[in-house]
């Protein structure tokens, strides 16, 4: 009986952790004005705050910019190109060239 309590007591340490864990940010949708060289910009990806911290559709954001963009497959990161400057931004983090 006592080896039932502890794997119990166990899995809900366990599985509390989990939801904790799970939920340890908040998102929102951005309600504030996004502008681009003093005109409003709008996009049908939504444009979120996450801790305070404004996230932009990157591909919506590239092509108003001229900057093109593209993901590559192989190297699982995607890739910004502008003018002579390149920026590979890899799915576990970016490496500015």
């Amino acid at each position: 009986m006592k080896k039932v309590i502890k794997i119990c007591l166990i899995c809900a340490l366990i599985f509390s952790g989990v939801a904790v864990a799970a939920t340890s940010f908040n998102a929102l949708q951005a309600t504030f004005p996004i502008l681009i060289n003093g005109s409003e910009w709008t996009t049908d990806k939504p444009v979120v705050v996450i801790d305070g911290s404004t996230y932009l559709p990157l591909r919506a954001m590239a092509e108003v910019l001229g900057v093109g963009i593209n993901w590559n497959e192989g190297k699982r990161q995607v890739e910004v190109k502008k003018e002579e400057k390149d920026m590979n931004i890899l799915s576990d983090g970016f490496v500015l060239n």
